[in-house]
């Protein structure tokens, strides 16, 4: 069955309406001041902002946590910002959508870092926590946060370097980090969360070690450049069979991460939900006759694709499964 995606949009307009509401995250307690003032308090904290966008933040305790409506009151016109010692929790959306800050220096006394902390930081080029924080660390000087207590990395950058010593990269770790070029995946990661590079739009190539035996949704969406992903001959969980340049999980043929140049393998039968998410330069596709479900937001923003045939074996198609591709 050829289906031309302007007819498949219409088909899933309807059902894509709640997705597409604006979403915001509210922590137990969150605080919204006048932004654009140059000093002020957020929780226990004190802040000022000098006229060049340094931000230093001090006090003992925690920082306020902030949503996408209720924004932290320094505003978005941060270019660096010092964390000292005596706080002990950055706050949620504490950096959001900062686009000119650069670098953060994360204290001895900081043992909360929410996880989207960060998100909307496209500049982020140095971070640093301090040696003597028995919560954090950025060992070997990788520009990175890294959790010592379960070698999970947090927080990176686009230049972060991730130590051998790492075991697993959390949710939203490089989350639009658009500087990151290339990222090495040590060979003692096991684990890779949601949303890991989403919007890292300059990564070409991945490689996904033999230890990964979880990969999160969406880890990959939004790598617009991404030409080339191989996964270790030795990995038992996932694979890339017949050198398709696509994440494979084995046991149930689901195809979870594509890109451009994927070329999909007779024998896949789900494509994983975000797989080829953001991936213009997608023109064509070839679905084998053993596929049997499409995941929702699938082919997100594939706009290079104008049409798809979908074999009579595809009986599920997500919601927003082709959002737009041109009409």
């Amino acid at each position: 069955m050829k289906m031309l995606l302007k007819s498949l949009a219409v088909f899933v307009t309807a059902a894509m309406i709640i997705t597409m509401l604006p979403f915001a995250v509210y922590a137990a307690e969150t605080k919204s001041s006048d932004v654009g003032a140059s000093s002020g308090t957020s929780g226990d904290c004190t802040w000022t902002l000098g006229d060049s966008g340094e931000l230093v933040i001090s006090g003992s305790g925690r920082m306020y946590n902030y949503s996408l409506r209720g924004p932290a009151p320094w505003g978005t016109d941060v270019t660096s910002v010092v964390i000292e010692s005596g706080i002990t929790q950055i706050g949620s959306y504490a950096f959001y959508d900062c686009v000119d800050l650069t670098s953060i220096v994360v204290s001895d006394t900081v043992m909360n870092i929410t996880t989207n902390a960060f998100y909307g930081c496209v500049s982020l080029a140095s971070i640093s926590v301090d040696p003597d924080n028995p919560t954090f660390d950025s060992r070997d000087n990788c520009n990175a946060i890294i959790n010592s207590g379960n070698n999970t990395l947090i927080r990176g950058c686009e230049t972060t370097v991730i130590p051998q010593s790492v075991t697993s990269i959390g949710s939203g770790a490089f989350r639009d980090s658009v500087g990151l070029t290339n990222i090495t995946i040590p060979e003692g990661v096991t684990e890779i969360g949601w949303d890991v590079f989403w919007g890292c739009s300059e990564i070409e190539e991945i490689a996904i070690p033999a230890a990964v035996a979880s990969i999160g949704g969406g880890s990959f969406r939004g790598c617009s450049s991404m030409t080339g992903i191989t996964v270790d001959p030795d990995n038992t969980v996932y694979d890339s069979r017949n050198d398709c340049n696509a994440i494979i999980q084995t046991s149930t043929n689901t195809l979870i991460v594509g890109c451009e140049n994927t070329v999909m393998p007779p024998d896949v039968e789900s494509i994983y939900e975000y797989a080829f998410a953001g991936s213009p330069g997608l023109t064509e596709i070839e679905f084998g006759d053993s596929l049997t479900e499409i995941g929702f937001h699938a082919f997100e923003n594939c706009t290079g694709l104008s049409e798809v045939t979908i074999p009579n074996s595809v009986t599920t198609i997500g919601t927003g499964a082709f959002p737009a591709a041109p009409v």
